[in-house]
C-alpha cells in the first residue's frame, strides 16, 4: 500500500496552487533572472557599498546572496528590513529594492527614503506599486514575470531576487562571479529536486522522510556562517508552507551562548530537532565544533541528525538547503492536512494593521 505522502489524491487536495512545482522552479528562477538582468542596460554608477531592502519571502534570496558570497563582493552588502535604511546610505550606495509583489509597505517607505538620500536605486519586483514609482523617478527596473513560480508565493520565487541581485553586482563589478559557477549551482539544486520531487517514493525521498519525523518536534536548523541566508530561509518555508513552528542557529556563533540554554525546561528532549548542515567547505574547526555540539546536545537529551550537503561551493550548497526545506514543509503541510499556499494568519495581521 502507498505511503500517504505518496498518494496523488494527497498532492492533489493539499497542493492545488502548486506549491512543490514552485520548489523545482528554483534554478530555473534563478538562471532567467540571472540573464535577463544581465542582459539590462544600466547607468555606470560608481558604488562604494550595497543595502539590500526586503521583507519576508522577498529578503530570502539576498541574505543568501549575502552570506553564500559575502566574502566575494568587494564592497559591504547590508539586509535592510524594515521602514527606513541605515544611517550611512548616500549617494554612492546601491539600493536594491526587492518586493514580490511590489505593494510592501515597509518596502515602499525604505525606497523613498533611499530616492530622498540620492542613493542609486534599483528595484527587482514582480509589479504593483514599487514599479510603478521607480518608472515615474526614472529608476531602472527589473520586473520579473513568474514563469517559474506557479504558486505565486514570494517565498517560492526566493529565485529571482537572487539571481537578479547576483547578476547586478556582477555587472557593476563588485563581484567576481561567472555565469558557470552560478549555472552549476541550479544544476545542483535541480539534481537535489530528482531526490525529493513528489515522484520520488516515501522510502526514497529524504525531504518526505524529513517531514514525517518533523511532524511533532521542533525543527532547529543549524549551519556555519555562510549558510546563514540558507538555514534562514529554510525556517521561513517551515512557518509559512507548513505552519510550523522552526528556528535556526549558526556555527559557531551559537556555541557561545545556546550550550547553556539546554537544561530547562527539562521537556526540550522530547520538543527540539536540530538538524546539523554539514559540508566539506566548512573549515576544519567549524566541523570540530559541529561535533562538539551534537554531542552536548545528545549529552542533554536532545536527539540530533545531520545532512551532509554535496554542494561544491556556498551557493550550491546553501540551494540543497532550500530545496530540502522546500521539499519537507510541503510534505508537512500534507501531514498537517493544510494547503501550504495558504497564510491565514498573515493575511489577518495586514488586514488588520490600519
Amino acid at each position: 500500500m502507498a505511503h500517504y505522502l505518496d498518494t496523488q489524491s494527497t498532492r492533489e487536495k493539499y497542493d492545488p496552487n502548486g506549491v512543490l512545482a514552485s520548489v523545482g522552479g528554483l534554478p530555473e528562477q534563478i538562471m532567467q533572472a540571472w540573464n535577463e538582468v544581465g542582459a539590462m542596460k544600466l547607468p555606470r554608477w560608481k558604488i562604494t557599498g550595497v543595502v539590500i531592502s526586503g521583507m519576508g519571502g522577498s529578503g530570502l534570496g539576498p541574505h543568501i546572496l549575502q552570506t553564500a558570497f559575502g566574502s566575494r563582493v568587494r564592497v559591504p552588502i547590508i539586509i535592510s528590513n524594515g521602514y527606513s535604511l541605515p544611517g550611512h546610505v548616500n549617494e554612492k550606495t546601491l539600493v536594491i529594492s526587492v518586493s514580490y509583489s511590489g505593494n510592501t509597505e515597509e518596502t515602499l517607505d525604505a525606497y523613498k527614503d533611499g530616492v530622498l538620500r540620492g542613493a542609486k536605486s534599483f528595484v527587482i519586483t514582480a509589479g504593483g506599486a514599487l514599479g510603478e514609482r521607480a518608472v515615474r523617478d526614472g529608476v531602472p527596473v527589473y520586473k520579473f514575470k513568474p514563469t517559474h513560480n506557479p504558486c505565486r508565493q514570494p517565498r517560492m520565487g526566493l529565485g529571482y531576487p537572487l539571481g537578479a541581485a547576483a547578476a547586478l553586482l556582477r555587472r557593476f563589478r563588485l563581484s567576481n562571479f561567472i555565469s558557470g559557477e552560478v549555472a552549476s549551482a541550479a544544476e545542483h539544486a535541480r539534481r537535489t529536486w530528482e531526490q525529493v520531487r513528489f515522484e520520488a517514493p516515501f522510502d526514497n525521498n529524504p525531504a518526505k522522510q524529513l517531514a514525517s519525523r518533523l511532524e511533532r518536534v521542533v525543527p532547529i536548523l543549524i549551519g556555519t556562517r555562510f549558510l546563514g541566508g540558507a538555514v534562514h530561509a529554510g525556517v521561513n518555508l517551515f512557518h509559512e508552507n507548513a505552519k510550523h513552528f522552526a528556528m535556526f542557529h549558526r556555527l559557531p556563533e551559537m556555541n557561545h551562548h545556546l550550550l547553556e540554554a539546554l537544561s530547562f525546561p527539562p521537556t526540550l528532549g522530547q520538543t527540539f530537532h536540530p538538524i546539523f548542515f554539514d559540508t566539506q567547505l566548512s573549515k576544519p574547526m567549524v566541523r570540530q565544533r559541529t561535533i562538539i555540539t551534537k554531542e552536548i546536545f545528545e549529552k542533554q537529551g536532545i536527539k540530533t541528525e545531520t545532512w551532509k550537503l554535496r554542494g561544491k561551493d556556498a551557493l550550491a550548497a546553501s540551494l540543497e538547503v532550500v530545496v530540502l526545506c522546500g521539499a519537507a514543509s510541503a510534505y508537512l503541510a500534507f501531514l498537517h492536512h493544510v494547503n501550504p499556499v495558504e497564510i491565514p494568519w498573515v493575511d489577518y495581521f495586514k488586514k488588520h494593521l490600519h
